[in-house]
Parts: C-alpha cells; structure tokens; sequence
C-alpha cells in the first residue's frame, strides 16, 4: 500500500506468516475452510508485489515496475472477486446460497477476463504507477475494458463480488469480515480516492487477519464428534 518499501514488505511477511498457521489450523480443524484460511498468504504475497513496486520506483526500474505491478494487479482486479465467493461457498451448507456465491465468482471471471487480461495485453504502454501523497495510483485509464469501462456500475459489481457472500456467510464471524470489506471500500474511497485500489487492497490485507480468529474458532475435530454422539444420545 501506501507510506515505503518497508511498509509493504512487513505486512507482506508477517501475512505471509500468519496466514500459514492460520491455513494449517483450517487444515486440521476443517478443510472446507481451507479457501478461506489462506487468504491472508495470498494478501502477504500481494503486498510483496507492491514492495516490488515500491523498489522498482525507487530504482527507476520500468522493468521492475511493470512485472511487480502486473502481479499486484492480478490479485486486485482478477483473484480477489473471484476467490472469494469461492471460499465463503465451501464453507456454505445451503444449496441455493451456495449457488448465489458461485454467480459472484463467474463476476469475478468477468473481471478477469476484461480487466486484467487488457492490462495485461497493454502492460507496456496502457497503465502507469505514479505516487501520490505516499500511495501508489495504479492508472489503468488507458486501457479499454469491458466490466471497468461500466465506471460506477462496475465499481459496484466489484464490491458486490468480494463483500456479498461473506456478508451472507453462515458463520456469523465471517459476516463481520464482509462488513469491513464494505466499510474500508467507503473509507478509501472517501479520503484516499486518489490511489483507491491499492490503499483498499492494504485495509483489506489488515482485515484478513481477523481470519485467524475465524479458523482458531473453528470446533475442533474430536470436539465437532462429541458434539454429533452428544445429540444422537437419548
């Protein structure tokens, strides 16, 4: 995100670091939630990309710059909306919800397909990263697309993809992450409108860490057992 190379690389490291735990504890606990618990390794890795960034700025590397870029922006416009709705559908026992998250996801898709894919087709010469007041515009207005060129009404699709379904999630606990997706788009677009994807990319990266508690909250497999024979008891 914003402020230095060093901002970026920490945050990247110790989400990178956590999110392993947190995505081996899913592991043990209960593998559907899995797509969720290594969402903050994949924020970790998104913000050694803008660390890269950062470098490449600072180096005056175009090279370093564009690659770097191109990795941060492969999370931002075509991983995030994509993944999850994914992962709030694993965990989700109700078909017709299930179904409602899987429709995000093919959202996402969209995204992906044009979004990323043209910035990418025009990486050498459609987008640029420019600081602004300690953040980094990523300014992809040179580049024509199909969900982005719907201004407005794709800005919403996007926030419906990645908020919605943890906002429908079952657990409860991962409710309150869908809510701060929604809060920190508001904010950063309320006060940081200027580098709007990567200041809501660093919120985000910092509320996936609340997934740790998620996952920790997660029954234990003997305990999910004892539970099962307890109500099958007479």
């Amino acid at each position: 995100m914003c402020l230095s190379t060093e901002v970026s690389l920490a945050t990247g490291t110790a989400l990178v670091t956590i999110g392993g735990h947190c995505a081996r504890t899913a592991w043990r606990r209960n593998r559907a939630y899995v797509p969720l618990a290594v969402v903050p390794v994949l924020f970790g890795v998104q913000q050694l990309f803008e660390a890269g960034v950062w470098v490449g700025l600072d180096r005056a590397s175009p090279v370093l710059v564009k690659t770097a870029a191109l990795g941060f922006l492969f999370f931002a416009a075509a991983l995030w909306p994509c993944w999850l709705p994914i992962a709030a559908a694993a965990i989700e026992e109700q078909r017709a919800k299930r179904k409602l998250f899987y429709a995000f996801a093919w959202v996402g898709v969209g995204f992906a397909l044009t979004v990323y894919l043209p910035v990418v087709a025009r990486a050498n010469d459609g987008f640029r990263v420019v600081p602004v007041r300690h953040s980094l515009r990523y300014d992809v207005s040179g580049v024509p697309t199909g969900v982005g060129a719907l201004g407005a009404l794709g800005q919403a699709l996007y926030l419906a993809a990645v908020s919605v379904p943890p906002l429908l999630s079952q657990d409860r606990r991962v409710r309150v992450l869908g809510a701060g997706l929604v809060a920190s788009a508001a904010v950063s677009e309320l006060v940081y409108w200027y580098a709007f994807t990567s200041v809501w990319c660093f919120f985000a990266a910092l509320l996936s860490l609340y997934l740790a508690f998620v996952v920790h909250r997660v029954p234990e497999p003997s305990d999910t057992r004892c539970s099962a024979n307890a109500l099958a008891a007479p």
